[in-house]
């Protein structure tokens, strides 16, 4: 049994205690408060707020931008979107393929496709991928043992 437990405290943010759980290779992570155990983090959790800031169980137009990190480039991602009527309904950035790239995920209601895939191109953003997500998302693929 281990007897180096690794907690944080119940002020910790989300995206730290996954980074600690991460750099631990942990897949729990108790909450304490004065020396206390109010709770536990869980993969579980941490995949669950993933979905959410995600957007994973909303429908629209997820797209995979890849642009050059300098200041104003979301706001201009934004501004295109308003121009065709849309709505943001979940964003995420991620380090790009160098320091100078962002990668942008964006899931968009009410603006029509290719309109806005056009005008983000003409932007200087480059669209990585612009998926339509309906009817629940995703369908899992499903795979039977062979017995």
């Amino acid at each position: 049994m281990t007897k180096r437990v690794i907690a944080v405290g119940d002020d910790c943010p989300l995206e730290e205690a996954a980074r600690i759980m991460v750099d631990h290779k942990i897949g729990c992570l108790p909450i304490l408060k004065d020396d206390e155990l109010i709770g536990i983090i869980t993969e579980t959790d941490i995949f669950k707020t993933f979905v959410e800031i995600m957007g994973g169980r909303e429908e629209g137009l997820r797209l995979t931008l890849d642009v050059t990190e300098k200041k104003g480039m979301l706001a201009a991602i934004a501004k295109e979107i308003f121009k065709q009527n849309g709505n943001i309904i979940s964003v995420a950035t991620f380090s790009g393929h160098n320091a100078s790239d962002r990668i942008i995920t964006v899931k968009v209601v009410e603006a029509p496709k290719q309109p806005l895939l056009k005008n983000l191109e003409t932007a200087g953003v480059k669209v990585l991928n612009a998926i339509d997500v309906v009817g629940g998302g995703y369908a899992p693929l499903v795979i039977d043992a062979k017995k």
